[in-house]
């Protein structure tokens, strides 16, 4: 399923946050809606880059985190399922161990513009 059509899926031009308001190396969770059904990013600032991965993990479709902005951070850029311990590198999303070994998080598309906000980018054409 594309991110876009889910339930409480932000559009585009949506500010997630701005970079003044991320710590360097640290993950930011944002959502919308609430509930179950709640879509759930995490952000990682990096500099003037910022990942931002769908905060869903592969195995049963739940937050990688059991917390609000708490996350299992591991040493080389990587990040762990709080209930299943799956291992996903930041960088790229891939899952290098647990049990969805191969698999990967959902990347979010976003642009950040001149005053620093991030922002969700618009659906590739």
């Amino acid at each position: 399923m594309n991110w876009r059509e889910m339930c409480f899926a932000p559009a585009a031009g949506t500010r997630l946050a701005n970079l003044a308001e991320l710590q360097e190396g640290r993950v930011r969770e944002a959502m919308f809606g609430s509930g179950k059904d709640a879509f759930r990013l995490l952000l990682m600032r990096e500099g003037d880059a910022v990942r931002v991965w769908l905060n869903r993990c592969p195995h049963f479709g739940i937050p990688l985190n059991n917390e609000p902005n708490r996350f299992v951070l591991l040493p080389e850029r990587k990040i762990m399922c709080a209930f299943h311990c799956a291992v996903f590198r930041i960088d790229d999303g891939h899952c290098e161990d647990g049990p969805v070994k191969g698999d990967t998080l959902t990347p979010i598309e976003i642009q950040i513009d001149e005053r620093g906000d991030i922002l969700i980018a618009a659906e590739p054409t």
